[in-house]
């Protein structure tokens, strides 16, 4: 499936996991692309970014803005929850 990451066509709550992986930059920011997958995933799924560049603590602050909740990180992926 092709799909655009702010704008996938997929039904809401559909998805029990999703790993957000080598994204340096995303063309109008990361908070498109965490609005989808917040409408995407199921309460309780759980969202994987890995770190890439930039400030840990900015990018949990974002993730956590957009309705997820930080669970911790192992090496350079955190683990976020739908809430």
């Amino acid at each position: 499936m092709l799909a655009n990451a702010v704008e996938t066509g997929l039904p809401d709550r559909s998805i029990d996991l999703a790993f957000l992986f080598g994204l340096r930059y995303v063309h109008g920011g990361l908070e498109s692309v965490l609005t989808e997958l917040h409408r995407l995933l199921k309460p309780g799924a759980v969202l994987a970014i890995e770190k890439s560049r930039g400030s840990e603590e900015k990018m949990i602050a974002e993730v956590e803005q957009a309705g997820f909740h930080y669970n911790g990180k192992q090496g350079r992926i955190g683990g976020f929850t739908r809430t």
